[in-house]
């Protein structure tokens, strides 16, 4: 190998980390698309998403994405309380795919 000829090279995304989220809302027509528009602005790169039926009547959106750093991880948990109506809880999960035992967390991993 000639160093002359070597360069050092990286690419973006390198230290992007995977966050995870639960968003429980209410069931109701265009949630999702409620969802999605109020992400979009941020330009987040979901990688894994899943919505289902949850408890008491909710449904659930979890959700992983790429981007990690702390301000974007709050302003995500933000606006999806402020921007989206009838949701009633954003939580950031542990461990992308897995929330404190819970079924559907742990299928959002397979999910994909």
């Amino acid at each position: 190998r000639d160093p002359a000829r070597t360069v050092e090279v990286s690419w973006e995304g390198d230290d992007l980390a995977e966050v995870a989220f639960r968003v429980t809302i209410g069931p109701r027509p265009n949630v999702l698309a409620d969802i999605t528009k109020a992400l979009r602005p941020m330009n987040i790169d979901i990688i894994r998403a899943r919505y289902g039926p949850g408890d008491n009547g909710k449904s659930f959106f979890d959700f992983v994405f790429q981007g990690g750093d702390k301000a974007t991880t709050e302003l995500v948990a933000r606006t999806l309380r402020r921007d989206v109506p009838g949701v009633s809880q954003v939580e950031k999960l542990d461990t992308p795919g897995e929330s404190k035992g819970s079924s559907a967390a742990r299928a959002l991993a397979g999910a994909g």
